[in-house]
């Protein structure tokens, strides 16, 4: 509920708690009050009113102390519960939560990194070093930024920012997972040449990968 709407609802509400207990004090044979809340706001399509009557037997003129203090507390208590019941029926209903941020669609992906988002990437080279056919590490960027792959042993996952030409992989997270000696060196020169990557392109199906200054990672796509 707006704060204007609420402070209308409640102000309603005071008067007829008022009034309400003030007929409590003024004999009289019966007393009726009635109320009435109407909300508005912007998804209305009309003005839609809340009413609610209530009827007291108050004090009779020849006895004015015949209700005990009991049904007098009785009395408010209904009459509390019946406003806080009548402010609940002027709030208006709650919004839905907003829903997750979709993913980027291909159609609003640059053409320059299409060849390099949404394919497997198998590595054939880290630096000088050429990597032996089998279990090979692997890239693999999405399209909402986040790459994954095989590091040699462990599977690797993190964040890249894509801009252009140029590339850059974040705070990479990785399982912890033992392998051969010469598995786990692969898999640690693999790590520390994309930590130190800012630069891409393909050119003849091969995907490069550069420090700025020479290639360190070189992949072809997997078949």
């Amino acid at each position: 509920m707006k704060g204007a709407e609420a402070a209308m609802a409640m102000t309603v509400i005071a008067r007829f708690i008022f009034m309400s207990t003030l007929s409590m004090a003024r004999p009289s044979n019966q007393t009726w009050q009635q109320i009435q809340c109407t909300p508005h706001n912007r998804h209305s399509l009309g003005k839609i009113q809340t009413s609610m009557t209530i009827f007291h037997p108050s004090l009779k003129q020849s006895d004015p102390h015949a209700h005990s203090a009991r049904s007098d507390a009785s009395f408010q208590a209904t009459v509390m519960a019946l406003g806080m019941a009548l402010l609940a029926g002027c709030a208006p209903s709650p919004r839905p939560a907003p829903g997750p941020t979709p993913a980027v669609p291909p159609s609003e992906i640059p053409a320059s990194t299409l060849a390099l988002m949404g394919t497997e990437w198998h590595c054939t080279r880290i630096g000088t070093r050429v990597v032996d056919p089998g279990r090979t590490p692997t890239l693999f960027i999405a399209a909402d930024g986040k790459a994954s792959g095989f590091a040699g042993v462990n599977r690797w996952f993190g964040p890249c920012a894509v801009d252009g030409a140029t590339v850059k992989f974040g705070l990479l997270g990785m399982t912890r997972m033992a392998g051969p000696p010469e598995r786990m060196d692969l898999e640690q020169a693999y790590a520390n040449a994309l930590a130190a990557v800012t630069r891409w392109s393909v050119t003849d199906g091969r995907l490069q990968l550069s420090d700025g200054t020479s290639v360190i990672l070189e992949f072809l796509p997997a078949q």
